[in-house]
């Protein structure tokens, strides 16, 4: 059955109330978050809709929130000064409701419905999924001065010098640059399709949006051009479009232009290397897990990290007992998967330390 309503308010003793919540229907899903202060209160919020309400959904079931307890008390031999209270209210389409509180206690899945309903309320552009399609245009104009200019009724005209696009298709795999000239200069099209490209690039470039703060479709007065035109096209899921014209020359603008520029070189550079690790440099790498041993012949024990460029044999660091004391061993296999026959619950697998050089 569909949960409709989830509010999560969180309390400690040091820091600010923060309530997390989340009005879900068939189609949306409409998130809040809100930080109280002793000065007031600041709430965003966001609405999904279409395939991100669908994903959040479904993310959303798999946390299985109804097989949580009603009380997580704190353990009574355990002294916590500050930490987490928290107070979870659910309603079901139904007409279930339910209440469930903790005191520095938590069930399994609580940083994913904590993570999930964050995302939700500062979506960027009201997505959560990414784009299918990114396009950056940058145009430079040149005036031509009328010899004979004689009032508002003759405007300057403009002509453009050149435009630069990239173009990145992450479903296709596709980054492609074209420049364009309006004269008699030959324009030139460079098509780059390389899944391991594109997949480094798309996290960075999307880091790099997530700067501008929330878009909204704008396009320039056309009665009064810039000297240059920065122009951003998304395409999500079901059609849905952002549209960005903007002065290119204005600081933030001509600043994310750079930066991105800056991603598209590293990118292609990186893109002649064979070695994969090369890629690990670039972008966030994924988490995978380790066999590490602490002596010849030794029993493995499973760990998990994001560390690039780890390797069998490699001496790395990590946590051992409930102190998790540091000890030195070394990786004995690695893998992308989790380990089969784990005896421990794989949100339990504590990640290494680092690595030892």
């Amino acid at each position: 059955m569909m949960i409709t309503s989830i509010i999560l308010k969180m309390t400690g003793f040091f820091g600010p109330a923060e309530t997390l919540s989340a009005e879900i229907t068939a189609d949306t899903v409409t998130a809040r978050l809100t930080n109280g202060t002793s000065h007031a209160e600041k709430t965003v919020a966001q609405t999904l809709r279409g395939a991100d309400a669908q994903a959040w959904q479904q993310r959303l079931a798999t946390i299985a929130i109804d097989q949580w307890q009603d009380d997580y008390p704190q353990d009574p031999t355990g002294m916590i000064m500050d930490g987490t209270q928290w107070t979870l209210a659910v309603a079901w389409a139904d007409g279930r409701t339910r209440q469930m509180s903790g005191d520095n206690v938590f069930p399994a899945g609580w940083d994913d419905l904590t993570d999930l309903l964050q995302q939700a309320a500062l979506a960027p552009n009201g997505h959560i999924l990414p784009p299918q399609r990114w396009q950056f245009d940058f145009v430079r104009f040149a005036d031509l001065n009328l010899p004979h200019f004689h009032g508002d009724t003759e405007q300057i005209q403009h002509s453009k010098i050149y435009q630069q696009t990239i173009l990145i298709d992450p479903a296709r795999h596709t980054l492609q640059l074209r420049t364009a000239f309006p004269d008699s200069r030959p324009s030139h099209t460079t098509t780059y399709t390389d899944a391991h490209l594109v997949d480094a690039l798309v996290p960075a470039v999307s880091d790099a949006v997530q700067g501008l703060g929330q878009l909204t479709t704008t396009k320039l007065d056309t009665t009064d051009y810039p000297a240059a035109a920065f122009g951003i096209v998304l395409t999500y899921q079901d059609d849905d479009q952002i549209i960005v014209q903007t002065d290119a020359d204005d600081t933030e603008m001509l600043a994310f232009w750079r930066d991105l520029e800056r991603l598209v070189d590293r990118a292609i550079t990186l893109a002649h290397h064979e070695d994969d690790r090369e890629w690990h440099q670039f972008g966030p790498f994924p988490e995978y897990y380790v066999q590490v041993a602490f002596s010849d012949g030794g029993k493995a024990y499973t760990y998990k990290t994001d560390i690039p460029d780890l390797a069998i044999n490699d001496q790395v660091t990590v946590p051992v007992g409930a102190n998790d004391h540091q000890l030195i061993g070394t990786i004995v296999a690695i893998s992308d998967t989790l380990p089969p026959n784990l005896t421990i619950p794989a949100d339990a697998i504590k990640s290494i330390s680092g690595k030892n050089e």
